[in-house]
């Protein structure tokens, strides 16, 4: 399945692009407070969701047997487990 607009594989150029006027990105306080205290961004909702200490490896489906990801995901388990904190 085919997504309609823009994707961004790296953090930094989806902010830019919503500060372009690109469009929109969902960002972490920490990244995005000058651009909220200068006017480059506006936070259309008062709704802020605590991102507390979860993170998510997100890919598309078709993706699951690539050998870069099956490698990355591997490391990234191996490390987890290692040192949780």
């Amino acid at each position: 399945t085919q997504t309609r607009g823009l994707r961004f594989d790296n953090y930094a150029m989806a902010l830019q692009a919503a500060v372009d006027g690109v469009g929109v990105a969902i960002g972490l306080r920490p990244y995005v407070v000058d651009d909220l205290a200068s006017g480059r961004l506006v936070a259309p909702f008062k709704l802020a969701v605590p991102k507390g200490q979860a993170w998510y490896l997100v890919y598309r489906p078709f993706r699951q047997d690539d050998a870069a990801l099956v490698a990355f995901r591997d490391w990234l388990m191996a490390n987890v487990e290692r040192d949780p904190g």
